[in-house]
C-alpha cells in the first residue's frame, strides 16, 4: 500500500486514515483524460449527500462480439477515502446504474457498479439473452471491463498507486461475482460472493411448480396455508426462538396437514399437499432431478417465487406484484433462450428430456451457468473468496451451493487448500439474499470479515451477524460457522420459547450460547 495510508483500525467504518486529495476535477474533460479508448464519460458530477463525492457516469464499448455499451457509475468520496475500492454488483439482470450504498460512500469507499451491459425497465429482464453480446456482457465481461475502467478511474483521481479492491453482489449479482472470480482473478483482493445464480436448475424449479399451478388452478396453496405450513415446520424441526439452525436436517410431511372434511386455511387438500411436495422435491424429468428442491424452512418464502399472493389466473407474466417472482422469471429466461413469443406454461413438457436439454444447452450457450467450480486463478493470485447462503433460500438453494463447494474441493485437491483461500457460510433463518427470521445485517459483516482477512491475513472461521429491531443491532445475535460446521446451540434447557416472546433476556439471542460444531 501507499505511504499515504497511515493506519488500519478494525470497527464500524473500517476506516484508513488517508491524506490524499483529489489529483483530477469532476468534469467529463478532466475525467476523459485517464480512460481508455474504448471507454466514454457520460457525465461527472458533485453530489452532496450522504457525503460529498464525485459521481461519475460512463461507458466501455465491448467488441468481439459486439459492439456493445457496457454502462458503469463510480462514486468518489472528496475526502476521507479508506484506500478501498468497491463494486456493487447489482442483482437480477441488473439492467439499470444503481446509486451507490450511502453506507459504502459514508465509510470512505469508493463505490462502482454496471449495469451489466443492457438497460431495462425490470430487473428480472433476461430478454436480451439471444444478443451473443449482451449475453456474455450479462454473464460475466461487463464487471470485468466496469472494473478495469473505474478502478482507473479512481486511482487516478486519488493519485495512488494501488488500493484494496473488493467486489459483493447477491443472486445474479452473485453469479456475475463468481464468474470474475473464475475468469478475471486479478480483478480483485477480495470476492464476496452472496447466494450465486449459478445453477440454471433453479429457474427450471421456478417453471414446475408456477407451470403446474396454472394448469391445476385448485393446486395453489394460499399464502395462509403457507403460514400454517410454517408454523408446523418448526414445530416438527425444533425451531428456537423461531429459527431452524439446519435447514438441511429438517424434515417434514405435508399428509399430516391433510383436511379430513371441509377445506380450511387449517388444512391441505389433496391436490395443495402434491404441489407443496413438489416444491420440496424440485423439477424432475426423465433423467430425474434436474435441480434440488426447497428447503422446508421458513415456508412464507415460497411464496415470492412460487405461490404468490393471489391465484394462478390473476398472474401477469411481467408483473411480480400480480405474480410469483418464479413466474416471471421463467417466462423471461425462456423467451430470452427460445424467442419471444414462448410460452413455457403451455409449450414446456417435463416429461421430455429433450426439453430440459435445450434449456441447459441454451444456458450454457450465454454462459449464464458458472457451475465449473475451478477459482484455482484466484489462489494463484492470491485472492480471497468469501461465499455465504441464506440456509432457507428457495430461489437458489443452499443445498446446491453445497454441491459447488464439494466440487470446488475436488477440483483443487488436497487439506486445507480451499480453505486457504475460501470460506463458506450458511446463514439459518435467511430467504434470498436477505428477509426471513435470520440475521439482517449479513451485507456489513461479511465485509467486515473479509476485510479482516485480506488486510490482516485473519481467516474467519465464524462471525456473529445480527437481526434489527427498528435498526438497532441489539436484538438478536447469531454465531455463524465456516462449512461443513454449524451452529448448535448449548443451553437448550433455557433456549426455547415462543418466537413472539420478549427479544431481550433470551439466552438463544446470544452467540455466546452458542457453538460451531
Amino acid at each position: 500500500m501507499s505511504n499515504r495510508i497511515s493506519k488500519y483500525t478494525l470497527g464500524l467504518g473500517l476506516m484508513w486514515s488517508v491524506g490524499a486529495m483529489a489529483a483530477l476535477e469532476c468534469n467529463v474533460e478532466s475525467i476523459s483524460t485517464v480512460v481508455a479508448d474504448d471507454t466514454r464519460i457520460v457525465s461527472a458530477t458533485m453530489i452532496d449527500h450522504p457525503v460529498r463525492y464525485c459521481s461519475i457516469e460512463g461507458y466501455v464499448t465491448t467488441q468481439n462480439p459486439g459492439p456493445n455499451k457496457v454502462g458503469f457509475l463510480l462514486g468518489l468520496p472528496e475526502k476521507g477515502w479508506n484506500g478501498r475500492f468497491f463494486f456493487n454488483s447489482v442483482g437480477g439482470s441488473a439492467g439499470f446504474l444503481q446509486t451507490p450504498p450511502a453506507q459504502r460512500l459514508v465509510d470512505g469507499f469508493a463505490v462502482a457498479t454496471t449495469d451489466a451491459g443492457h438497460r431495462s425497465t425490470s430487473i428480472l429482464d433476461w430478454s436480451k439473452l439471444e444478443n451473443p453480446a449482451v449475453a456474455l456482457d450479462l454473464s460475466k465481461r461487463s464487471m470485468h471491463v466496469s472494473a478495469l475502467a473505474t478502478q482507473a478511474i479512481t486511482k487516478a483521481w486519488y493519485d495512488a498507486d494501488t488500493m484494496y479492491r473488493y467486489v459483493q453482489g447477491c443472486s445474479g449479482g452473485g453469479q456475475r461475482t463468481i464468474a470474475t472470480a473464475r475468469n478475471y482473478p486479478s480483478d480483485y483482493d477480495g470476492y464476496i460472493v452472496e447466494a450465486p445464480g449459478i445453477n440454471a436448475g433453479n429457474i427450471l424449479a421456478f417453471a414446475s411448480a408456477t407451470q403446474h399451478m396454472k394448469k391445476n388452478p385448485e393446486s395453489w396453496v394460499s399464502p395462509a396455508k403457507i403460514m400454517l405450513i410454517e408454523q408446523k415446520v418448526n414445530e416438527a424441526c425444533g425451531a428456537i426462538a423461531g429459527v431452524v439452525s439446519d435447514s438441511l436436517a429438517c424434515e417434514f410431511d405435508p399428509a399430516t396437514l391433510k383436511c379430513e372434511g371441509e377445506d380450511s386455511d387449517t388444512c391441505l387438500t389433496e391436490a395443495q399437499i402434491e404441489t407443496v411436495n413438489l416444491i420440496h422435491r424440485g423439477p424432475q424429468g426423465p433423467a430425474g432431478q434436474a435441480y434440488p428442491g426447497a428447503p422446508w424452512t421458513n415456508t412464507p418464502g415460497w411464496i415470492g417465487f412460487f405461490t404468490g399472493h393471489s391465484a394462478p389466473d390473476t398472474w401477469s407474466e411481467t408483473e411480480m406484484g400480480k405474480a410469483p417472482g418464479g413466474y416471471v422469471i421463467s417466462h423471461s429466461f425462456m423467451r430470452g433462450y427460445f424467442g419471444e413469443d414462448y410460452n413455457f406454461v403451455e409449450q414446456f413438457d417435463f416429461n421430455n428430456q429433450q426439453h430440459i436439454d435445450n434449456y441447459l444447452a441454451a444456458d450454457r450457450k450465454a454462459g449464464m451457468g458458472q457451475n465449473d467450480a475451478d477459482l484455482s486463478g484466484v489462489e494463484k493470485a492470491g485472492g480471497k473468496v468469501l461465499i455465504w447462503h441464506g440456509m432457507s433460500d428457495h430461489g437458489i438453494v443452499y443445498e446446491d451451493m453445497i454441491r459447488y463447494y464439494k466440487d470446488l474441493q475436488k477440483t483443487l485437491p488436497g487439506e486445507g487448500r480451499v480453505e486457504a483461500f475460501t470460506r463458506m457460510f450458511g446463514a439459518p433463518g435467511v430467504l434470498h439474499c436477505s428477509g426471513g427470521s435470520g440475521p439482517s445485517d449479513m451485507y456489513d459483516r461479511t465485509l467486515d470479515s473479509m476485510i479482516a482477512w485480506v488486510e490482516q491475513g485473519i481467516a474467519p472461521e465464524a462471525m456473529v451477524a445480527n437481526r434489527t429491531v427498528d435498526g438497532a443491532y441489539k436484538n438478536r445475535q447469531f454465531l455463524l460457522c465456516a462449512y461443513p460446521k454449524v451452529a448448535k446451540y448449548v443451553r437448550e434447557e433455557m433456549g426455547k420459547s415462543d418466537p413472539m416472546a420478549a427479544l431481550m433476556g433470551n439466552p438463544a439471542f446470544d452467540a455466546s450460547n452458542w457453538s460451531c460444531q
